[in-house]
């Protein structure tokens, strides 16, 4: 298993007074008084949170801290957000967006015994408990809380590791720090000068730090990095903690502004999941939101399928590709789930999904997957006959098995999210292609129908995203895929899974069509819109080569005579291009340069595409990244990965290489 997934659940115990202790450092997470009020007077009080959050001129303010522990912290501070956003005041900030780093987790259960001290947090901590991520794995784990009011970001690993992997907005992404983890001499390993370091490098102007420890080497260390250190008298028995801010440039203000989180107004392009969930997204964020569809409705292009499968990419060796999904993958189960329980009318089944090993090389590929070591409450590998019990159906081969897989239709989505928007003050328009993108001064103009202006822009149009002049060096391709709907019969009726191969099978849908999806062929010639006889046999042949002789396959010997005909958007290295364009024309001037994240950008436009046949799984995470860039919120990505999904990846690699930039 590869180191960057091994995760260990803190080993503790609970003290006479209910106090968890962990047996690794020999030091508790709380005080044994009032763990609460420690929190309050050292964390919230340290930092004058309610008196910046009232000052604050953005609409979202960011806490970082470094240990999670019980999530004290994090549900004081939620609790006082709560109390503060109770005054109802015009201004000020509205989202509390809260990260943290834990490298030994507590269990869920433990958990709920460390919240037990605590009745006046019950309200809040039984939503993180209900959050909280099942698999303890190494990443981020993004949780949304009050209809997108309070965001978590719970990083899993140790925190020396995961902070020089993090990106950063323009001069930083964090307002307040809670310097927290076991006591200098119990953790020595945490409190390291790297890690003021970082704190520094991530810090925008002004940002605050607050810890419980007066030691000499936090304060030196916090001096050293840059910040302006100073004590005051600590609580209970400690006679001092210590405070600490980053000092501004000249020019900046008191409090936090930044021109592209003040821009509200967002303009996307495209009607199918990708454009719809990035739509959503920010509206939760306070943007306002212009939703350009050029189709007669939503969803009526790639997204349109019946049936969706949910579930990651993994890769036989542990990679970025296989990082990606899984990150998105993570990201969506709880997307989803909340989306599905505000909107009933979302035709969904968490099923779970089997990938058969229908050949040598799936074979191969599962047994190298497998062997990496992922989490079992991710994917594990089951024989033929524990495959057969979970899918209902008898199945000749052994299979990967992800238990949290689903199928979803998406179109569902995008309908119940465009009219959310249109009911939520926003603007959806049908029928409105956008012919072409200018910037003029601090806006974008978008010429359609009519000509309208945005602050920023997001092209999400699947293979119509490099349409524009600012796109059109995106290397993005079309590839046709067609899918067959096979009516229900008795012995498919049974399917209680999604099943892949070479190709899908989905279970019968969940309305009055009573079918099943079947599917897709991979084409990148044919341009075709119409329904191929050919595709649908070639469909029913896959089917039948992962599963011989079975009931299901001689059930469906008549070539199918409905389905559906989609264009994937995919690039040549397998990710997508999620993030800001790139200002082309300065790049053609440019020298060679090593950090791909300099390279010069369109300024407000960002672009979504290529998301392939894997749109379901990840369009939540995408959709994420494009509002952190457009809202100047930290990543819940590292750079790494950033990089890998960056809009600019190919020009740089040309530019790197000293090869013509861009293809004649």
């Amino acid at each position: 298993m590869s180191s960057s997934h091994q995760i260990s659940s803190a080993n503790l115990h609970f003290n006479a007074h209910g106090t968890p202790i962990a047996d690794d450092f020999d030091d508790v997470y709380f005080s044994n008084d009032d763990g609460q009020a420690e929190s309050q007077y050292v964390f919230i009080a340290g930092n004058k949170l309610t008196k910046r959050w009232r000052a604050n001129s953005c609409y979202s303010f960011t806490v970082a801290e470094t240990g999670f522990g019980t999530g004290l912290n994090f549900l004081a501070c939620w609790q006082a957000f709560d109390d503060y956003l109770s005054q109802n005041l015009a201004t000020g900030s509205k989202q509390l967006h809260f990260i943290s780093f834990e490298k030994f987790p507590i269990t869920t259960n433990d958990l709920q015994d460390a919240h037990q001290r605590f009745a006046n947090l019950s309200h809040y901590a039984s939503q993180l408990r209900n959050a909280y991520p099942q698999q303890l794995s190494a990443g981020c784990h993004r949780m949304s809380f009050a209809g997108g009011r309070v965001v978590l970001d719970l990083w899993l690993g140790d925190v020396n590791d995961i902070m020089p992997t993090l990106s950063h907005h323009n001069q930083g992404n964090v307002d307040a720090w809670f310097l927290d983890g076991f006591a200098p001499s119990k953790n020595p390993q945490m409190w390291q000068q790297s890690l003021f370091d970082q704190m520094f490098r991530l810090s925008r102007p002004h940002a605050t730090v607050a810890t419980f420890t007066a030691a000499g080497l936090v304060r030196r260390g916090l001096a050293e990095a840059g910040f302006e250190v100073s004590k005051q008298a600590g609580y209970g028995n400690k006679r001092d903690m210590t405070i600490a801010t980053k000092t501004a440039l000249p020019q900046s203000t008191q409090y936090r502004t930044d021109s592209s989180t003040e821009a509200s107004s967002v303009a996307i392009i495209g009607g199918g999941i990708a454009a719809c969930l990035t739509a959503w997204q920010l509206a939760q964020r306070g943007k306002q939101i212009t939703l350009l569809c050029a189709d007669e409705q939503l969803a009526a292009a790639a997204s349109g399928n019946r049936q969706g499968a949910l579930y990651p990419l993994l890769t036989p060796k542990p990679s970025e590709l296989s990082q990606f999904y899984w990150q998105g993958f993570r990201q969506a189960l709880p997307f989803y789930r909340q989306l599905s329980e505000l909107a009933p009318s979302i035709r969904h089944q968490w099923c779970g999904l089997l990938h058969l090993s229908s050949n040598e090389a799936l074979a191969k590929k599962h047994q190298e997957i497998a062997s990496i070591g992922y989490p079992t409450t991710l994917v594990e590998l089951v024989s033929a006959q524990q495959a057969s019990a979970l899918s209902g159906v008898t199945l000749p081969h052994e299979a990967l098995y992800y238990p949290d897989g689903a199928w979803f239709c998406p179109g569902d989505i995008c309908q119940f999210i465009g009219q959310w928007l249109t009911e939520h003050g926003h603007d959806v328009r049908l029928n409105f292609t956008v012919k072409a993108l200018t910037q003029a001064d601090d806006n974008w103009q978008l010429t359609g129908p009519e000509t309208l202006s945005a602050a920023q822009v997001v092209v999400a149009a699947g293979i119509h995203s490099g349409q524009f002049e600012q796109t059109r060096h995106l290397p993005i391709s079309a590839v046709r895929g067609q899918v067959s709907h096979v009516p229900a019969t008795e012995a498919s009726q049974q399917l209680k899974t999604v099943l892949c191969h070479t190709g899908y099978l989905t279970p019968m849908t969940t309305d009055d069509s009573a079918s099943h999806c079947l599917g897709a062929t991979f084409s990148r010639e044919d341009k075709s819109e119409d329904l191929h006889d050919d595709d649908h046999q070639t469909n029913l042949q896959r089917l039948a080569q992962a599963m011989p002789d079975s009931e299901l396959v001689n059930d469906w010997q008549t070539t199918p005579t409905e389905g559906r005909v989609g264009f994937r958007a995919v690039l040549r290295d397998h990710f997508p291009v999620v993030g800001p364009v790139p200002a082309w024309q300065q790049i053609e001037g440019m020298a060679q340069t090593s950090v791909l994240a300099s390279m010069p950008l369109q300024q407000g436009l960002f672009v979504i595409s290529g998301l392939g046949a894997r749109g379901i799984c990840s369009a939540p995470l995408a959709a994420a990244v494009v509002t952190d860039y457009i809202c100047g919120e930290a990543q819940c990505l590292p750079q790494p990965i950033l990089d890998a999904i960056n809009p600019a990846r190919f020009v740089w690699r040309r530019l790197k290489k000293n090869k013509p930039l861009f293809d004649q």
